[in-house]
């Protein structure tokens, strides 16, 4: 089992980023938009999957496939019967609390990505890769389990949490049709296994 990380170890490496980075050699206005501007929890995954990865450059995990077309989606509140209605076969506790009872904006129609996952990767690596293309919507997701694929595919949805969440679809068995979903906190999980597609935004 690994150690935690102490406060006085998170101190120090704050200091060495404070002091040892080169900020001359970079672009102000780049940082500010591609990383300050980022979000609490955006910032958050994509350091952590950086200094997990031994501050070395993160490598692709991730293969461009395809792009699927997405109908325009009305404003809904969703249920247990929402997603049963949509494959849903088995619907883990943790996605229940998160996704039941939740008001869903419209959206228009649109392309999704979808990406082959090369090597067993966590979801930090994966968002880190994604950026800020990681996140779908709710109804986005339900239409692809309505469009019953063959392959599982994992995303990422925003919970009534307001956190971002691991979301897996899977199929019972050697049976196309129902879905096993579950919802995962981001650092909950260890690594995903290339069985599984990941779905993003463009």
């Amino acid at each position: 089992m690994s150690k935690a990380v102490s406060r006085g170890q998170a101190l120090q490496v704050s200091a060495r980023v404070a002091t040892q980075v080169s900020w001359d050699e970079l672009d102000g206005d780049a940082l500010q938009k591609e990383i300050i501007n980022l979000t609490p929890n955006e910032f958050g995954l994509r350091f952590t999957a950086f200094l997990k990865n031994s501050m070395r450059l993160l490598k692709s995990v991730l293969t461009f496939l395809c792009t699927v077309k997405v109908a325009a989606q009305p404003t809904v509140t969703t249920s247990e019967e929402y997603f049963k209605k949509a494959g849903a076969k088995y619907i883990g506790d943790k996605f229940g609390e998160e996704f039941f009872g939740l008001t869903v904006d419209a959206v228009e129609e649109t392309e999704l990505a979808v990406h082959k996952l090369e090597e067993e990767s966590p979801s930090c690596q994966i968002l880190a890769e994604l950026r800020r293309r990681s996140k779908i919507s709710v109804s986005q997701f339900h239409a692809l389990l309505s469009a019953r694929g063959e392959s599982g595919f994992i995303c990422h949805l925003e919970g009534k949490s307001g956190k971002l969440l691991t979301v897996a679809a899977a199929h019972w068995g050697n049976n196309p049709d129902p879905w096993d979903i579950q919802a995962m906190e981001i650092d909950n999980f260890g690594d995903w296994s290339t069985n599984y597609q990941v779905v993003s935004n463009k």
